[in-house]
């Protein structure tokens, strides 16, 4: 939560005279909130994938929202528009089961930012099935 606090002065005239003074005001900005579509994917080795933050908002409405992709974990891929609120990813090609992790940021306009929200993705690698032959 970010928190601004300005003096305002206020003067009052009746018939008597003037009377000024001074209030505090104290204006909250509510961070945006990083939602996504799914927080678990599953692909195959190779297989491109997305991920989804397009439901995030800001309660303040304090738009337009930017958006910020970051990979936390596993093998490094490259994340193809981090910048915005849908992005897309290719598995890396792998012999045996691993796990990515991704983090979205979402800041609002006031230059509040939200909890990350966490992305897991397991990759798989492909099974060949060979057929077996009888002599």
């Amino acid at each position: 939560t970010i928190e601004a606090t300005s003096a305002l002065g206020v003067t009052a005239t009746n018939s008597i005279g003037n009377l000024t003074t001074f209030i505090t005001v104290e204006v909250k900005n509510i961070a945006p909130k990083a939602q996504l579509s799914a927080t678990d994917l599953h692909v195959r080795s190779g297989q491109s994938f997305s991920m989804n933050g397009s439901n995030s908002f800001d309660p303040n409405n304090n738009v337009p929202l930017t958006y910020r992709w970051q990979q936390t974990g596993g093998y490094t891929v490259t994340i193809n528009t981090p910048n915005a609120s849908v992005t897309s990813a290719t598995a890396p090609l792998v012999y045996r089961s691993t796990t990515l992790t991704f983090t979205l940021t979402v800041i609002d306009s006031a230059g509040a930012a939200s909890v990350p929200e966490v992305v897991v993705v397991g990759v798989s690698p492909w099974q060949v099935h060979l057929p077996l032959l009888r002599r």
